[in-house]
């Protein structure tokens, strides 16, 4: 009996492994994408492969019932509240061509966070430009509540 319980026990503990291993895949997988998005310094002008990476963005939330907030982040270069305008539209920007390419406006919201949450402190170029970014991240269908009705 106790050998049939440590079976038991040992069949959960993998089975929650695999549950929790294939939902980290797929943050990794869209995290990877996002990470394509790039925009040209103070522009709302896309990088080369950016487009690319957004419809398969969709594609991706289209596939699944999840909710999903898209974060917009700049550097620290240039005037704060200017920042924020920028990352503010960059982040609607990106919602409104998830919508016009089929996801369905109430699984997502977008969300503008400026010179806020930097992913590198060092001033270089090169962490400017990782600054620069959109993360998208999955949320709960209370939480997008929450988000929709502060707008």
């Amino acid at each position: 009996m106790k050998k049939i319980k440590g079976i038991l026990f040992i069949s959960i503990i993998f089975i929650s492994y695999l549950s929790t291993a294939q939902k980290a895949k797929k943050d990794t997988y869209l995290d990877s994408l996002a990470r394509k998005i790039q925009f040209k310094y103070k522009e709302l002008f896309f990088r080369e492969g950016s487009l690319k990476a957004i419809k398969e963005i969709a594609a991706y939330i289209k596939k699944n019932e999840n909710y999903y907030s898209i974060e917009s982040h700049t550097c620290r270069q240039g005037n704060q509240k200017n920042n924020q305008i920028i990352t503010d539209k960059r982040a609607i920007l990106i919602e409104k061509l998830l919508v016009k390419l089929g996801v369905k406006s109430s699984k997502i919201h977008s969300i503008g966070y400026g010179e806020n949450n930097q992913c590198c402190t060092t001033k270089t170029r090169a962490t400017r430009y990782l600054n620069r970014r959109i993360e998208i991240k999955k949320i709960t269908e209370e939480e997008i509540k929450n988000l929709k009705s502060r707008k």
